[in-house]
C-alpha cells in the first residue's frame, strides 16, 4: 500500500491521544529553534491532520499545509474552516513523485515525515529549492535505535541515521545549526518511542 492510500485510510481516526502528544512535543521543539517569524512564511510539509502546523500558526504570517493524502488534507482544511483562519493555505502534492509546488517558504518544517519517504535526497532537494535564501529546515524524527526494535518495523520500516541525514543535507548544501535529542514520555507512547531527534539546517 502506498502511503497516500495509507494515511487516506488513517486520516479520520488520525488524532489519538499518542498522536496529539507527539505533535505537542514536536511543535514545542519547533518552536524552541525558531527566530523571529511574524513576518515568514511556512510549509507544514506532510502536515497529517495539521496538529503541528496549527500549534505554529500564530508565529508565522502565513502556513502552507502540505500532504500526499487528499483525506489528510480534507481534514486540515475542516479544522481551518473551524477555526475561521486567514493565513493557511493547503496543498495535496507528493513531492516523491513528480508534482511540484509553486509556493516557497521561510520555513519548512517536517514532524515524523522523513522515515516515510524512500527518497530523500530527491525529497530534500526539492524543499531546498523551495525555501527562500537564508531560509530553515526543521526534521523531526524517530532516532534510529529506537525504530530499529522490533516492535516499531511494521510502522517504522525506513529507518534514519541522524548523521547519515546530516551528511545528506550538507551534500544538498544546508549549514546545520542546531541538533539535539528530545525524550519523550514513554508511559504515554506504550515504550514504543523513548526519544526523537530535531535538526535545524539553513539554505
Amino acid at each position: 500500500m502506498k502511503n497516500e492510500q495509507l494515511f487516506d485510510h488513517l486520516a479520520e481516526n488520525y488524532d489519538s491521544a499518542e498522536t496529539r502528544y507527539l505533535s505537542k512535543v514536536a511543535s514545542t521543539a519547533i518552536r524552541k529553534v525558531l527566530g523571529e517569524t511574524e513576518k515568514q512564511t511556512a510549509m507544514d510539509f506532510g502536515c497529517g491532520t495539521g496538529l503541528v502546523g496549527l500549534e505554529l500558526i500564530d508565529s508565522f504570517r502565513s502556513i502552507h499545509f502540505i500532504d500526499a493524502s487528499h483525506k489528510m488534507i480534507a481534514q486540515v482544511e475542516s479544522k481551518i474552516k473551524d477555526r475561521r483562519l486567514t493565513n493557511a493555505t493547503t496543498h495535496c502534492v507528493d513531492l516523491e513523485l513528480d508534482n511540484q509546488l509553486s509556493s516557497h517558504a521561510d520555513v519548512i518544517f517536517m514532524s515524523l515525515v522523513l522515515h516515510h519517504i524512500s527518497d530523500r535526497q530527491k525529497v530534500v532537494t526539492k524543499l531546498f529549492d523551495l525555501l527562500n535564501a537564508g531560509g530553515e529546515l526543521i526534521i523531526i524524527d524517530i532516532n534510529k535505535e529506537e525504530s530499529d526494535k522490533a516492535e516499531l518495523k511494521h510502522r517504522h520500516h525506513n529507518t534514519i541515521d541522524k548523521n547519515e541525514l546530516i551528511d545528506l543535507l550538507t551534500d544538498i548544501g544546508f549549514s546545520i545549526s542546531e541538533t539535539s535529542s528530545i525524550l519523550v514520555d514513554e508511559e504515554i507512547m506504550k515504550k514504543s518511542i523513548k526519544s526523537l531527534f530535531i535538526i535545524k539546517a539553513t539554505k
